[in-house]
């Protein structure tokens, strides 16, 4: 399964938690495939990590290896205009846990101050990334993808994965290897209103059952409609 394209956000149909203060409308995509990640050497410890374990969950995802370095010269090249890929830059003006992310054709460029800011301009990142749900792809790599967010150590090669809903079960994945299985018969499963996937690690005998909402556009008028 490959994840190819990283689309540009609209301010419309974004649903960033928390939302951002402002956006700035364009069109066009940026190409994701394998691209490189590029940090400041000025980068503390934990934003450096935060970028690695990103790089290993988008190659866990999209199966392709997202390679992380610190180029020299790397603020004037953003400066220029003249980086490609996905960039994560440190800008002193911005105050502790701010951010910045512009995206264009060529680059998605990430500017922060602190360590924090670099962590939740990452979780932002995520969130901007397709909903394979929503659109009813039987996008197997968002799930390992998502199991890999946990934390818990697991073998993804031992991964099996299902989808079920009122039109049916299917196998997806055998030992995260792709079963060959139907596209069509998966997005008609998909597209019931409930759907579960279940994915059997083979690490024991427990099970855990975990809930999700509506994924659509209509996720913040979900939760606005409401007094705390």
């Amino acid at each position: 399964m490959k994840l190819t394209l990283f689309s540009l956000l609209l301010a419309s149909v974004i649903n960033i938690i928390p939302a951002p203060l402002s956006v700035k409308e364009d069109k066009g995509v940026f190409k994701m495939k394998g691209s490189p990640i590029s940090c400041d050497s000025q980068m503390g410890d934990k934003a450096l990590q935060a970028v690695a374990e990103f790089s290993s969950q988008l190659t866990l995802c999209a199966g392709q290896i997202y390679p992380v370095s610190k180029p020299s010269g790397l603020s004037e090249n953003v400066r220029k205009g003249e980086v490609k890929g996905i960039v994560f830059c440190v800008d002193p003006v911005l105050v502790d846990e701010a951010y910045t992310i512009n995206i264009t054709k060529k680059a998605a460029v990430i500017r922060a101050s602190s360590d924090n800011g670099f962590l939740y301009a990452i979780q932002s990142l995520k969130q901007m990334l397709p909903v394979a749900i929503y659109g009813h792809d039987a996008n197997w790599g968002r799930i390992l993808c998502a199991l890999g967010y946990s934390g818990v150590q697991f073998d993804p090669e031992k991964v099996d994965l299902y989808f079920e809903s009122k039109a049916g079960k299917i196998k997806i994945i055998e030992n995260g290897v792709s079963t060959g299985y139907s596209e069509e018969e998966a997005t008609k499963i998909l597209s019931e209103d409930a759907v579960t996937a279940i994915a059997d690690m083979k690490m024991g005998e427990a099970s855990a059952t975990a809930w999700g909402c509506d994924l659509t556009y209509d996720y913040v008028k979900i939760n606005a409609d409401y007094r705390s």
